[in-house]
C-alpha cells in the first residue's frame, strides 16, 4: 500500500502494518506524531541528523526480526547516528 497521508488510512490497517517506508515531510509535527505512534521519538530530528535527501527514506521495521530503523533499507540507524 502507498499513501501520501498516513492518517487517512483506517486505524485497523495501520495497526496491521509491520514495515514502513517513510519519506521526509515538510511538516515536522506530522512526522513527530507518526513517529510517536510508531514508537520513535523525534522522527523529524532523525531526518535532520541523517541529512536525508528528496529520494531518501527511513525504513521502520516493527516486526522485531531486524534492526528497527534503517536509512534506505540498507544502512542501519543506531542511537549514535
Amino acid at each position: 500500500m502507498q499513501c501520501q497521508d498516513v492518517f487517512t488510512v483506517p486505524v485497523s490497517i495501520r495497526r496491521a502494518v509491520n514495515h514502513w517506508a517513510l519519506w521526509r515531510s515538510s511538516d515536522a509535527f506530522v512526522l513527530n506524531t507518526l513517529g510517536r505512534r510508531l514508537g520513535i521519538k523525534g522522527l523529524a530530528d532523525i531526518y535532520k541528523e541523517l541529512e536525508t535527501g528528496a529520494h531518501d527514506h527511513i525504513w521502520v521495521d516493527l516486526s522485531s526480526n531486524g534492526p528497527p530503523l534503517r536509512k534506505n533499507i540498507t544502512k542501519v540507524i543506531t542511537a549514535s547516528d
